[in-house]
């Protein structure tokens, strides 16, 4: 149904190990050998485009060599890092990888670290292909997995019209990040410069310092801001913050639909939130990341816009408890609504549904968004378990999944809460929140000035 690009983020520093080992350069601690032939190939899939050399994306270690796997874990120095990278495979709350990995290939690595994860036999020669996993793929829907060919602005079938970009104090500067700066979330304000009707049609990450970048998202707010205004932010950073488009490392361009054209609003304001993960303290960092957007000022047939589900403010989560979850609905009355107003007929899609922006913080344990059908049937808009506050991402469809009318939507949060203090809803990490912003389209089936969310009592 649907595959992430690599949105709101992976914890890069401990993405294929546990952020122990060896410090990515020459280390007399580092034994020698190669990777078996079997296994090289899911390593070099799933690890090494971050933690390879030069490691990129906040990485601290190197797993590009064999060795690396054989020396103590930071984190836990009794342990070697294949052993801890072995309980990783199978972590709930903080599994490696953590977008994770075919069966197949998460099985023959987990026996080879249960064997203590030896090296290639004398005279074994690779050849006879690449010998990695049959159904390996892009292990989040990007363009094999990596940084490589397909994904910045100059991939994008357009040319951009428009660039925004992490700066200084001036626009013409970077953003010097603090070498003690090791997971700090950022954000740059600009005055959308777009006109009423503008719609966006393709966009691509712009990374200037892959060394740092964890992840951005560009957020729209009607909330007035400083022009140029650099600040530390929370994750969700305005009370209307609404998520527009975002990119993590493995994630590719964007490319709407050729008859669709994403709304940008009017008289807005956007936030771009990057989230710099400088483990290994540089202190020569000046980043320029950003996001590179097409844009059409001549309508598309279909007009996408960003819809925000499952709000629930009086999110409560006791001291102390496990697996409590919380529903929001989007009744089937108000879908109806919608359609009926827009002459829709019965059983009609009224949405399509492109993608799927989950959002929860670091109590969240388990996400799911459904589409609950009159006769009782659901479809599966996204799943995630587990869920990893420091992976969340963008979920596109594999093809636009319809709401029609008769059709309800509902999104489930499960938390686990292990402080002795009651949880509830609101900005800070501490808080919690539960949402779902889903690209859908047709937006202006939505009446003029009805907020684009769907709360128990939209449009009743």
């Amino acid at each position: 149904m649907f595959r992430g690009i690599g949105l709101v983020a992976t914890l890069l520093a401990t993405a294929c190990g546990d952020g122990g080992g060896g410090d990515g350069g020459v280390d007399a601690r580092v034994p020698e050998g190669d990777y078996p032939c079997d296994i090289e190939p899911i390593v070099t899939e799933y690890c090494t485009d971050c933690h390879g050399s030069p490691m990129r994306y906040g990485a601290t270690i190197r797993l590009d060599r064999w060795g690396d796997m054989h020396v103590p874990s930071r984190s836990q120095p009794d342990r070697m890092v294949y052993e801890v990278s072995r309980m990783r495979l199978d972590d709930a709350e903080r599994p490696m990888p953590p977008r994770g990995m075919p069966d197949e290939a998460k099985a023959k690595l987990a026996a080879w670290l249960d064997m203590g994860a030896p090296a290639r036999a004398a005279g074994e020669v690779c050849g006879g292909g690449d010998g990695g996993p049959s159904d390996g793929g892009a292990p989040d829907g990007g363009e094999g997995g990596t940084m490589g060919t397909g994904v910045g602005p100059d991939a994008l079938p357009c040319t951009p019209r428009y660039t925004f970009r992490a700066h200084g104090d001036g626009p013409a500067g970077g953003y010097r990040l603090s070498p003690s700066a090791d997971n700090l979330y950022m954000c740059f304000a600009f005055r959308a410069p777009w006109a009423a009707g503008e719609q966006a049609t393709a966009w691509a990450p712009i990374v200037d310092d892959e060394r740092v970048l964890h992840h951005w998202i560009l957020y729209q707010t009607k909330q007035p801001q400083e022009e140029g205004r650099v600040f530390p932010c929370p994750t969700l950073p305005a009370d209307d913050a609404v998520f527009l488009m975002g990119w993590a490392p493995g994630g590719p361009n964007f490319v709407m639909p050729e008859d669709v054209g994403l709304d940008l609003g009017a008289d807005t304001w956007l936030l771009l939130q990057v989230h710099y993960w400088n483990a290994p303290g540089y202190d020569d960092v000046d980043d320029r990341s950003g996001v590179a957007i097409c844009t059409t000022e001549s309508p598309r047939a279909q007009t996408a816009g960003v819809l925000t589900l499952g709000e629930i403010r009086n999110l409560e989560l006791p001291p102390r408890s496990t697996d409590v979850e919380v529903v929001g609905d989007c009744p089937a009355a108000a879908i109806d609504t919608v359609g009926r107003l827009a002459g829709v007929g019965e059983g009609e899609p009224v949405f399509h549904v492109l993608t799927s922006a989950p959002h929860m913080h670091e109590y969240g344990k388990r996400f799911r968004t459904e589409i609950l059908h009159a006769d009782g049937s659901r479809t599966t808009v996204v799943d995630v378990d587990p869920f990893v506050f420091d992976d969340q991402r963008l979920y596109r469809m594999d093809a636009p999944v319809p709401i029609r009318r008769g059709d309800a939507v509902r999104v489930t949060c499960v938390y686990d809460n292990p402080t002795d203090a009651t949880v509830r809803f609101g900005e800070r990490t501490e808080d919690e929140m539960c949402f779902d912003f889903p690209i859908v389209y047709p937006i202006d089936r939505i009446p003029e000035g009805t907020p684009r969310a769907c709360l128990d009592e939209f449009l009743r």
